[in-house]
């Protein structure tokens, strides 16, 4: 079929769906003239029942009065219609989707559990075209859909107590629909599937029967669960389909007729099924009865494992190409850290001469326009990256607003570019509107027109557009690979939430084929600098000085040449003396020989030498090699010139450290995308021949979004969750845990002692106070999860559970392995933290030792009890001081244990306070036991 063609309804606005979807349908066909058939024209659906599907089905029925005749058959006969169709003794059906995969194995996709990575398979569920596996597929067969795949919903997972990972399954009673094509087998995680229909899994959950069950998400809030894993684990939806001889046999006003009827019902389904999995989830996220889980990547690959299995044969049916497309292909390269946004956005930029001459090469001595727009998905021939997680948490997290406010910063690199003459190539604020974020109806078929070139780049954008498009006029000056640099920035200029980089090559006139660079768009990171770091050092919040700073900060790598890094110190009293006596100001600024990322992050480098040093604690200086190679990588330059400013900054450290008793060292390194890394320098003061400091020093590292603090603001209340049990613990940490005597009682002091009180901890949105408080947490963290226990329920909480709002002003104390790394994944939890109130973390950048983490646990909650019965105002370096200090205590100051205090540093506000009024003992805890 061609074209889709539509119709307006424009009085039908206050009826409701089911009326406007008939009256739409009615007055769409009301005018065509249908010429008398020589035979009847018939048309079979066998689909299942629900609200919006029988209401689809009686309006199709309604509006092909007198030009078809409409039969509605039980589902249970899908397979026969098809072969009706298929021996045109049909002209049309209307069938599940899981029916073709019978007569077209490919369509078994749909049903295969786990598969796809995202809440919806957009690209599966187009409302034009199917996609190209599936088309061709049935047209093999001799058969074509009439449009695309209709959405169904999707099942989710309900239970009554928090069950994730294939590892929670285990012995489990799980509900299974017997509504589906396919039973869900779970036997390969060592759970047992119970087959019952819908309506009767509610009473099954309530009695015990099932332990859990698969529902479609409108029955979420029916079915009196207390969890809901976002388990997304297989999709349904309907086909129209016909065979190609017999339909294009009637006559075009009758295929035309048919045809406006079949879309609009797809569209009504398609959408009305979506916008009440929406509510379901709106009003799962807001219930105080019910905890939403998502599933990230990690637990849906384990499901993939447990079930490879039993799936081998399905997925050589269906095609191994087409499965991993589907599970590599999400909506959008977001990753999400709250609810599943229903909405996807892209960046999409091109060159034009005019808006109907889009460009992928520039010639020298020509003007052009460069575009830059967010829109939703994809534009057919432009560039397009999805968004950075940043960008998608700023508009997340602002549900409330209708527009959110960016500034995007264009920077023309390496010359071959210049601004127009007479042009301002500056800044743009770009407003996102949050109404134009949602897919709308006619997106697809816009895209589709862009493709075939019935409509300009331009022109779609106004449609798709969540603002409207920026234009930046540009001359290309000279041949050479030219690049347009784009930073994204919150609307005061302070915070970057996305870089882009646009590439196009520039030949001279009548060259052809440029072969300077490809045309390309690189999105999803940030850019560094010194004017960067200048302008996070005005953010940065600090109400005392510290005694020094040192100023890190890599090189953008030129190609794919390594970066450099740069290190600039200062002491604080020195420079001050030099300042007031006219002398040369004490700046030692010098480039590092080596290569600095690649000491920290490689595992056979820094992380290396630590992982050896944990083998050798109990010996002599086991810090020795540590401590040989941070002087070595930081004090190494990479001139003579560099050399004596290496040596120069060294020197003052030293000096640093023998003249003051506990000195403070501010410390910021940026790495070549504008992310601050973690420098472990105070452990240049661990026992050991090259050691540098001769008294601990602290390390603070600002946040890059300091948040605003009311005067006299203090933390008050103490959540506190160290477990009962913390697998891999020795003997003396498990007692020490078991124990009760130490674990400090009073108002506003919650413990969470296991892995569904974390998990509740983390996905309560609203604190039950509104004052700040201190979070100390004792835990595992892998790759985006934290842990108790592995034999706990869950048996992990996500990074992406994370859904509690903190108080500005709050504190986290993280004896966790290990949430400071150099990689990214490592560094989610504290980032998550810090976006959402969080004003100061206490972190490691290393694995910590489970003993160690859990002596260093206990000295914090002691540290708690005496300055709150004393109301004292401590701030959290002095917490973070008397801790330590309590820990290395507790080893002996000869250990090494005592030196692993050390690998701890402070980020953000060092000086925030607890509230000084002293709290009266209470025998009763605040949270969880």
């Amino acid at each position: 079929m061609g074209q889709r063609e539509r119709c307006e309804c424009k009085g039908a606005a206050s009826w409701s769906g089911w009326h406007r979807l008939l009256l739409a349908l009615l007055l769409c066909v009301a005018s065509l003239v249908v010429v008398a058939e020589d035979r009847p024209v018939l048309i079979d659906i066998a689909i299942p029942h629900n609200s919006t599907f029988d209401q689809a089905a009686a309006a199709i029925q309604k509006a092909l009065e007198g030009v078809a005749s409409v039969r509605s058959r039980e589902v249970a006969s899908a397979n026969s219609l098809i072969k009706s169709v298929m021996q045109g003794e049909t002209d049309l059906a209307i069938v599940p989707v899981w029916a073709l995969s019978e007569f077209a194995p490919t369509f078994g996709i749909y049903g295969l559990p786990f598969t796809f990575p995202e809440i919806k398979p957009y690209s599966f569920f187009m409302k034009s075209q199917l996609q190209p596996q599936l088309a061709d597929q049935l047209k093999a067969q001799g058969l074509r859909a009439l449009g695309g795949v209709w959405y169904g919903g999707t099942r989710v997972i309900a239970s009554q107590l928090p069950r994730r990972s294939p590892r929670d399954f285990k012995g489990t009673r799980v509900a299974v629909s017997s509504e589906d094509w396919r039973l869900l087998d779970l036997s390969g995680v060592g759970a047992e599937s119970i087959e019952m229909s819908d309506s009767l899994m509610a009473s099954a959950m309530a009695s015990g029967a099932v332990d859990a069950a698969e529902v479609p998400w409108d029955q979420v809030t029916k079915i009196n669960a207390a969890f809901v894993t976002q388990s997304d684990h297989r999709f349904s939806g309907l086909i129209a389909i016909y065979q190609v001889a017999r339909f294009s046999a009637l006559p075009e006003p009758t295929r035309q007729r048919i045809t406006q009827v079949i879309n609009y019902a797809e569209d009504y389904v398609t959408s009305t099924i979506a916008v009440r999995e929406r509510e379901a989830m709106d009003a799962v996220q807001a219930s105080s009865k019910i905890t939403w889980m998502g599933v990230d990547e990690g637990v849906r690959a384990q499901w993939q494992t447990v079930l490879a299995e039993r799936q081998a044969s399905a997925i050589e049916r269906i095609g191994r190409s087409l499965v991993y497309e589907a599970r590599i292909n999400p909506i959008s390269t977001l990753s999400y850290s709250v609810l599943s946004s229903p909405w996807s956005i892209n960046w999409n930029a091109w060159f034009q001469s005019s808006p109907k001459q889009v460009k992928t090469s520039l010639v020298a001595g020509k003007p052009y326009d460069f575009v830059l727009d967010l829109g939703r998905g994809i534009y057919p021939g432009a560039l397009s990256s999805g968004i950075s997680s940043l960008l998608q948490e700023e508009i997340t997290a602002q549900p409330d607003s209708d527009q959110i406010h960016l500034l995007v910063r264009p920077v023309l690199m390496g010359g071959i570019l210049e601004p127009a003459p007479g042009t301002d190539f500056r800044a743009r604020r770009f407003n996102v509107q949050r109404d134009r974020l949602p897919a709308r109806v006619n997106d697809q078929a816009l895209r589709e027109q862009a493709r075939n070139h019935l409509i300009t780049l331009s022109d779609l954008a106004k449609e798709l557009s969540v603002d409207e498009p920026m234009v930046w006029p540009l001359i290309a000056r000279q041949a050479g690979c030219a690049q347009v640099v784009l930073s994204i920035w919150d609307a005061a200029g302070l915070r970057p939430l996305d870089y882009i980089v646009v590439s196009v090559p520039v030949g001279e006139v009548g060259q052809q084929d440029s072969q300077a660079c490809d045309t390309s768009l690189r999105g999803g990171e940030l850019v560094s600098g010194l004017e960067r770091l200048l302008e996070v050092g005005k953010s940065a919040r600090q109400t005392s000085p510290t005694d020094a700073a040192l100023h890190l900060f890599d090189s953008i790598p030129k190609g794919e040449g390594d970066a450099t890094t740069v290190a600039v110190f200062v002491d604080r009293s020195e420079f001050d003396a030099a300042q007031r006596q006219g002398k040369t100001l004490p700046v030692y600024a010098w480039e590092l020989a080596g290569n600095l990322p690649h000491f920290l992050g490689q595992d056979s480098m820094l992380p290396a030498s630590i992982a050896n040093t944990r083998q050798k604690l109990k010996t002599p200086q086991p810090y020795t090699e540590v401590v040989r190679q941070i002087n070595n990588v930081l004090f190494n330059g990479r001139t003579p010139a560099d050399q004596r400013n290496a040596d120069g900054a060294r020197a003052a450290m030293q000096r640093l450290t023998q003249g003051v008793e506990a000195p403070v060292m501010l410390v910021r390194y940026f790495d070549s995308f504008g992310q601050m890394q973690n420098l472990p320098l105070a452990l240049l003061g661990a026992d050991a021949p090259d050691k540098l400091f001769t008294h601990r020093i602290t390390v603070v590292q600002p946040l890059q979004d300091a948040p605003t603090l009311q005067p006299g603001a203090c933390f008050s209340g103490w959540d506190f969750a160290i477990p009962k049990a913390l697998d891999g613990v020795g003997a003396e940490s498990a007692e020490l845990l078991m124990k009760d005597d130490w674990r400090m009682q009073g108002r506003g002091v919650n413990w969470y002692q296991n892995n569904t009180d974390l998990l509740k901890f983390m996905t309560q949105a609203e604190p039950p106070s509104v004052a700040s408080s201190a979070l100390v947490l004792l835990a595992h963290h892998g790759k985006g999860d934290v842990t108790f226990s592995t034999s706990g329920l869950p048996d992990r909480v996500l990074d992406s559970d994370m859904r509690r709002r903190f108080t500005p002003g709050s504190v986290a104390i993280l004896a966790a392995c290990s949430t400071l790394g150099i990689s990214a994944a490592s560094q989610t939890f504290v980032d998550m933290l810090v976006r959402r109130g969080v004003g100061a973390v206490v972190a490691s950048p290393f694995p910590v030792d489970s003993d160690f983490g859990t002596r260093l646990s206990v000295s914090f909650v002691e540290v708690a009890r005496q300055l709150r019965a004393s109301g004292s105002s401590a701030r959290v370096i002095d917490i973070f001081n008397q801790a330590l200090q309590k820990t290395i205590d507790a080893y002996g100051e000869d250990s090494g244990y005592g030196d692993m205090a050390l690998e701890f540093q402070i980020i953000g506000d060092p000086d925030l306070r607890m509230c000084a009024v002293p709290t009266a003992s209470n025998p009763h805890t605040g949270g969880a036991q």
